[in-house]
């Protein structure tokens, strides 16, 4: 009991310090690993514990309703993490559940204050160009051109891809969270946890209906501006971008551990993938394994290799 004090009492001290510095997303985001290992361990009273105190600590810290309301539902995306641990969903469901509830609660809090998020945003975004021009010179003004021409038109049309940009940070702490909160589960107190893992996630095949449609409302936005879709069908394909996008990264990182390439090869290859950001191709790659299913693909050509070897050595 003392030590669930005490980690109560730090992780209060430390939102309330982030909250007192204005960092009231950091400081909420100190508590949903705690209430996720708590309900995963059927403790249901320390996890609401923990939670009061997010509240307790945000409430103090902040200045307004908005900001108090808006960390305190931060703090709770624990629960549907804890809830997927502890009922042992699979590692893509859980990520799912999780990355949809902070979702909700981001795109909420940013539609509430519509009008002022998009100025601010494109406030920044010129904050941002008048940095890129000032640091033009000579010898790199093709690509500082090209910078403040990817600048300029993310400042012009935030509205239309600033909301599904937010899910790619979002899926990504999201996919953290639950490997963080798994692993420790496991290493800490034996529990079996989630069923699957990171590689082995897919998303479900029905989503390419949502494609569909989406891809549709693009053409008609493209066809017809006078109908207003933009800021949907715009935001709607970006996040499904980053959904499939994910898928590819993970088959990425399947094909890797199934295959063992050797060590300069993986060397190459995470080169190749940090300087060349191939991210159409990793989106390409996860719609379309709606259709291929690389993984299985994967799997056939490594049983097929297996049993060559295993006929080769009884030669």
């Amino acid at each position: 009991m003392l030590r669930y004090a005490l980690i109560v009492g730090a992780l209060f001290l430390g939102c309330l310090g982030a909250c007192e510095a204005g960092l009231h997303f950091i400081g909420a985001l100190l508590f949903p690993i705690p209430i996720a290992l708590s309900l995963a361990r059927r403790e249901p009273g320390r996890a609401a514990g923990l939670f009061a105190a997010a509240a307790l600590a945000v409430w103090i810290g902040s200045g307004t309703v908005y900001e108090t309301v808006f960390s305190t539902l931060l703090a709770g995306v624990g629960f549907p993490l804890g809830l997927g641990i502890s009922l042992r969903w699979t590692y893509g469901w859980t990520v799912a559940a999780v990355a949809g509830f902070l979702y909700a609660v981001i795109a909420g809090a940013f539609l509430l204050v519509w009008p002022d998020w998009v100025a601010q945003s494109q406030a920044a975004w010129d904050v941002l160009l008048q940095k890129f021009r000032s640091s033009t010179t000579e010898s790199n003004s093709e690509s500082m051109a090209a910078v403040a021409l990817m600048v300029g038109w993310m400042k012009e049309n935030w509205a239309a891809v600033g909301l599904g940009l937010w899910l790619w940070p979002v899926i990504i702490v999201a996919c953290l969270g639950v490997s963080a909160s798994s692993a420790r589960l496991r290493r800490r107190w034996s529990l079996a946890g989630l069923r699957g893992s990171f590689r082995e996630m897919r998303p479900s095949e029905w989503l390419v209906w949502a494609a569909i449609v989406v891809a549709m409302m693009c053409l008609a936005d493209q066809r017809w501006p006078g109908l207003g879709l933009r800021v949907v069908s715009w935001n709607s394909a970006v996040a499904l971008a980053v959904i499939y996008w994910l898928n590819g990264f993970s088959i990425f990182v399947f094909a890797l551990d199934a295959l063992r390439p050797h060590f300069l090869l993986v060397v190459s290859m995470v080169l190749v993938f940090v300087w060349a950001m191939p991210h159409p191709l990793l989106c390409a790659i996860g719609l379309f394994d709606t259709w291929a299913d690389f993984r299985r693909r994967l799997n056939r050509t490594i049983a097929a290799r297996n049993h060559r070897e295993q006929s080769d050595d009884l030669k």
